[in-house]
């Protein structure tokens, strides 16, 4: 592939040496590709569910995504429980400040946050 090649066919390419670095030979690519068209539903149904990452579903994704709660609720306690929040331990890169805005007692942290601070 060139590196004037069109996207399209960059992507192209791209699918190929997956499908070939999963399963090896390309006769098990051909044959891999074949049973998509054949199979019930559409090509591209069948390729995202051979690619899609099935992984075991978490104990916790029923209370985050409540259906009665708001989206943007649901988004910040996912955060929360994936200790991904926004906190001034996380971002210490942008200011050298550390104590918590709420009661400056301690640093700022997700476990400080949630069951320390007052």
């Amino acid at each position: 592939m060139r590196k004037s090649s069109s996207p399209p066919w960059k992507s192209i390419c791209s699918f190929r040496n997956q499908l070939l670095a999963l399963l090896g030979e390309p006769f098990e690519v051909i044959a891999t590709l074949q049973s998509w068209h054949n199979e019930a539903g559409t090509f591209i149904a069948n390729a995202h569910e051979f690619f899609h990452f099935k992984d075991n579903p978490v104990s916790w994704t029923k209370v985050v995504w409540e259906k009665w709660s708001l989206p943007r609720y649901n988004f910040i306690l996912w955060l929360a429980v994936l200790g991904k929040l926004g906190t001034r331990d996380r971002l210490t890169f942008l200011s050298n400040e550390s104590l918590c805005t709420l009661c400056s007692k301690d640093d700022e942290s997700h476990a400080h946050l949630f069951f320390s601070c007052d």
